[in-house]
């Protein structure tokens, strides 16, 4: 079980990586692309930006944040996309098709 204290750094280092990435993208003009993960469970109840597990800093820091959410359809994704200074985008299905090996 995270403690208080466990939980504050936590949320103190998801805080300096973002930092170290907005600083990257600011020095270099690069884009910066981080990849976090879902809690547990179905999280297609939630928000897109509440899914993200973790402190939530990560998902509130960037200014794009693009989250792959299983469909109903085999193989398919729907695609949410929270953009701070872009117009909005309706979410969207992708279908996924592995090539053959």
């Amino acid at each position: 079980m995270l403690t208080m204290k466990d939980e504050a750094e936590q949320r103190h280092r998801h805080h300096r990586l973002a930092r170290h990435g907005r600083n990257l993208a600011v020095t270099t003009g690069a884009a910066v692309a981080l990849a976090g993960h879902f809690s547990k469970g179905n999280a297609s109840a939630k928000e897109s930006i509440d899914r993200i597990s973790g402190s939530g800093v990560l998902a509130r820091d960037p200014d794009s944040l693009i989250t792959f959410t299983r469909h109903e359809e085999q193989d398919a994704f729907t695609v949410e996309m929270t953009l701070r200074n872009l117009a909005p985008v309706e979410p969207f299905v992708v279908l996924v098709e592995l090539a053959a090996v």
